[in-house]
């Protein structure tokens, strides 16, 4: 939490700062404690981005991700009965591993949950990666596009049925709910990115 008093403070100290009301923070799984969303909260966070991808371990394992099942649905638990009740969780479809079933199973329970914001990536493979390695030399079924397609549709059904607003690509949210950020993004509204491999766009460029 230091480290983050320390990026906020130079920020303040730096930018005329209004209106700040939706100051997020990406989180994974393993880092949600109790004090760690005590300490958050005093900052000034004021939304979370929880990284959970799936709630199976084999699909969790697939991903390498450093998290578990367990990690996944207590960092959840923990989140939504904290102070900071502005949540975004991430999950991924698209890939061999995952089933219409699980899949929808993903979903259900972020809705059971009530969780306010949900953003679903479809899986991509970037060339050098250990995921691309495997599935050249055959370890690994390839990605199947029209499975992708379904699963978007799935996504999109379900979460247009529990009264969720399709407002971006990749983004879903509860009335109130939608990011700031996502907003701002697609309407080309300028914004400025610090620290390495720091994203900004000032209306002319990306840099």
């Amino acid at each position: 939490s230091q480290i983050l008093d320390d990026i906020l403070l130079v920020i303040k100290e730096n930018f005329r700062v209004v209106n700040a009301h939706e100051v997020t923070l990406e989180v994974n799984p393993e880092n949600v404690t109790k004090q760690n969303l005590i300490d958050w909260y005093n900052l000034g966070i004021t939304r979370l981005s929880l990284g959970v991808q799936s709630f199976f371990q084999e699909d969790l394992d697939y991903m390498n991700r450093s998290h578990d099942s367990g990690q996944a649905y207590n960092a959840l638990e923990l989140v939504l009965n904290s102070k900071i009740k502005n949540l975004n969780v991430d999950l991924i479809y698209g890939y061999p591993l995952l089933s219409d079933v699980k899949f929808v199973k993903n979903i259900q329970h972020l809705i059971k949950m009530k969780v306010p914001h949900i953003s679903s990536y479809c899986l991509t493979i970037e060339k050098g990666t250990a995921l691309s390695h495997f599935i050249k030399n055959k370890k690994h079924p390839p990605l199947n596009p029209q499975k992708q397609e379904r699963q978007f549709y799935v996504l999109r059904d379900l979460l247009l049925e529990a009264g969720y607003n399709h407002y971006e690509i990749s983004n879903f949210a509860q009335p109130e709910y939608r990011a700031l950020h996502n907003q701002n993004y697609w309407n080309k509204t300028p914004y400025l990115g610090v620290g390495p491999s720091a994203h900004s766009f000032n209306r002319l460029t990306r840099r």
